[in-house]
């Protein structure tokens, strides 16, 4: 007996888990092409989740007056909608990522602990610069940020890295030269 997928969804929301299992299978090409385009280790998982968080939260009584064709169409905007909140996430966690290494070569300098490398004095130019000159200078010599990128990681205007980057080629020329 073929059912309708707001019937799917009520069953679904009833706690029937075979019903939840027909509601993965029916989006899961679309959650698999979201989850591939948001290229982390566990987007598929977080994309599933939601489904049936959505599911469950769905107010099922305003959608019910929806053909099939529109009700289908909801979800896999809905899923849509989910994919753009974790790009933006993920976006996000990904340009604030470099501070975590900073935090680690601050580790290093405090704990005057070595960090295996073939060029050391590029790890030891940072003992001479400010916290917020090593992080320009983690994001444009070791990353390869633009100017741009920087200022936005940072929180800064282009100008200020500007000036920024002057200071740190001054510091590293007063040390070496």
């Amino acid at each position: 007996m073929e059912n309708s997928l707001f019937e799917i969804f009520v069953s679904a929301k009833n706690n029937n888990e075979e019903c939840k299992l027909l509601l993965v299978e029916k989006f899961r090409n679309t959650i698999k092409y979201y989850s591939r385009k948001l290229n982390y280790e566990c987007a598929e998982t977080d994309l599933n989740i939601f489904l049936l968080t959505l599911m469950k939260t769905i107010n099922l009584d305003k959608l019910k007056e929806l053909d099939e064709k529109a009700f289908i169409k909801y979800i896999y905007i809905s899923i849509k909608h989910e994919y753009i909140r974790l790009s933006k996430k993920n976006f996000y966690i990904n340009s604030h990522e470099v501070l975590c290494d900073i935090d680690i070569i601050d580790y290093l300098d405090k704990n005057q602990l070595e960090l295996p490398t073939k060029n050391m004095e590029l790890i030891n130019t940072l003992n001479y610069l400010s916290k917020k000159q090593k992080r320009v200078f983690t994001c444009i010599f070791i990353y390869g940020y633009s100017d741009t990128e920087t200022a936005q990681i940072i929180g800064v205007s282009k100008q200020a890295i500007g000036r920024m980057k002057k200071r740190i080629a001054a510091r590293i020329k007063e040390e070496y030269f």
